[in-house]
Formats: structure tokens, sequence, C-alpha cells
């Protein structure tokens, strides 16, 4: 019991063990902040969405101005 109740109250942590396998790479994004990864993002949402834009127009025989989704490609 004693054990039991010096374990719970330690503040001392055991030590984290990794369980990503050995040969798999910790982040791809490593060294980015969290803007520069959002603005990464948005520049493919946009992206996306301009090819999706381009080939309904295509579609519909309208500018890709004209066009109006049904969904949104944004997540901002």
């Amino acid at each position: 019991m004693a054990k039991q109740a010096t374990k719970i109250l330690s503040k001392t942590k055991p030590a984290e063990v990794d369980k990503r396998p050995p040969d798999q790479p910790k982040r791809a994004v490593v060294g980015m902040s969290r803007q520069e990864r959002k603005q990464i993002i948005r520049k493919g949402q946009e992206k996306l969405e301009k090819l999706v834009r381009q080939s309904e127009a295509e579609k519909q025989g309208k500018k890709p101005e004209d066009v109006k989704l049904k969904h949104d490609y944004r997540t901002w």
C-alpha cells in the first residue's frame, strides 16, 4: 500500500518511450511554425479550388469566376 501511495504521489514521471518504429521519421514538417504550415495548406487548397473551378467551367461552358461550387474547398 505504501509503495502505491508513493508511486501516485511522486512528481517524477517515468521516461516516455517513443512508439514509432526506428526507421519511421519523426515529423515531416519539423522546424516549421504553425503559421508556416497553415500557409502551405492554404496555398494547396486555393490551387485545388482553382482546378475544380476550371474543370467545372469547362463542363458547364462558363467562365471559372461564374461557376458556383457545391462544396467549399477551404478550411478557413
